[in-house]
């Protein structure tokens, strides 16, 4: 079994990985994200479909069976996955929908609070459901990156064991906190949405959500990791009236308009030679690209991801045909052994002090 993101299928190198490999089964896990309707799309999902069939094609095979699964798939994206396949690699998926939601073990409760009462609030349900020394797990979900690690100190300094995660740690201290919750040397962590995915830890006794989750679906898989291995859990919402407007706030940054979409096509068309069809660019570039406004700027954390999703939508209306991505790497090495000796040679060179400066950065850089 070989478990890659679908951000890997426009990486030319995964694609040599596999060749001349006899593909028994496509697997989609959390399936949901292939919608448009879906609560995490992601546009790199849409493009898999098409990757196996051209692939499939290249190798001389035919198509491999495709099964896809998740826990939250409303009727609409259902009937869009399954029209999507349909579409892409003439397979009928047959729907397979579990009869209940609900879990019985899970005890709901929503509670209103004021932001300044919310670090005893979760000091209390701590203590109450996993007390210390700890008797099981618990997750504290809050909205932003800083939220994760205020509230993790907050409660370290009354005597928990307790990390925080979120998408902004280097990769190595991701999977360490992660290896250790999992494990159960650490009993308690505070996490944005990042965490999760492909968690099944039996013995989470408490989920408490400190702000208001982006969606339903969002909280409904939050909170379902309490509880699996059947015992009774409780999921608590910690509410606030200003958490609603903070996630307004936060959707509405998220969303693209229209006049984004166009100004991204808009941009493309300009970095296009005209003799040749093949664009190159990295999406940044694009919104560098004179006169391109946008309603996000180059510098927003999410900007790549926003031009992807721009760009997929563009796809869908047949405007682009977005294909692999294009990794290049370029080697600097710098041509002095230190700063000085590269301030002798630049005196020599009748260099203006701007030109002067911008070397100098670079070289320090390098």
């Amino acid at each position: 079994m070989l478990y890659v993101s679908p951000e890997q299928l426009r990486n030319t190198s995964f694609e040599r990985a596999i060749r001349q490999r006899e593909i028994a089964s496509w697997v989609f896990d959390e399936a949901h994200c292939i919608s448009k309707w879906g609560h995490d799309f992601r546009p790199d999902y849409l493009y898999a479909a098409r990757f196996i069939r051209e692939f499939s094609g290249r190798e001389g095979i035919g198509i491999a069976p495709v099964a896809c699964f998740t826990a939250t798939a409303k009727l609409d994206v259902r009937e869009e996955i399954v029209a999507h396949f349909a579409e892409e690699l003439g397979q009928q998926i047959e729907t397979i929908a579990g009869d209940r939601l609900d879990r019985d073990n899970l005890y709901y409760s929503v509670e209103e609070i004021p932001t300044s009462r919310k670090v005893a609030r979760v000091d209390e349900l701590l203590a109450d459901r996993i007390g210390n020394p700890t008797r099981g797990a618990a997750i504290i979900y809050a909205s932003s990156r800083k939220g994760t690690e205020e509230l993790a100190a907050a409660l370290r300094a009354r005597g928990w064991e307790v990390e925080h995660f979120h998408a902004g740690l280097d990769p190595p201290e991701k999977k360490r906190v992660q290896d250790a919750f999992i494990s159960g040397d650490l009993p308690i962590i505070v996490a944005t949405n990042a965490f999760g995915m492909g968690i099944d830890k039996e013995d989470v006794r408490i989920v408490v959500h400190a702000n208001v989750p982006g969606s339903i679906e969002n909280y409904l898989q939050e909170a379902g990791r309490a509880g699996r291995d059947g015992k009774p859990a409780q999921c608590v919402l910690l509410f606030t009236e200003g958490d609603l407007e903070r996630q307004f706030d936060l959707a509405s940054r998220a969303r693209l308009t229209k006049r984004d979409i166009a100004q991204i096509l808009r941009a493309i068309r300009r970095v296009r030679r005209k003799d040749i069809d093949e664009i190159v660019v990295a999406p940044r570039e694009l919104l560098r690209v004179p006169d391109t406004e946008t309603s996000f700027e180059a510098e927003d954390r999410n900007a790549s991801t926003k031009v992807k999703i721009a760009i997929s939508w563009l796809e869908r209306a047949r405007f682009v045909l977005r294909d692999e991505n294009r990794t290049r790497i370029f080697q600097g090495v710098p041509a002095v052994p230190d700063i000085e000796a590269a301030r002798v040679t630049m005196d020599g060179l009748n260099l203006s002090k701007g030109m002067r400066r911008r070397w100098l950065e670079v070289l320090h850089l390098l």
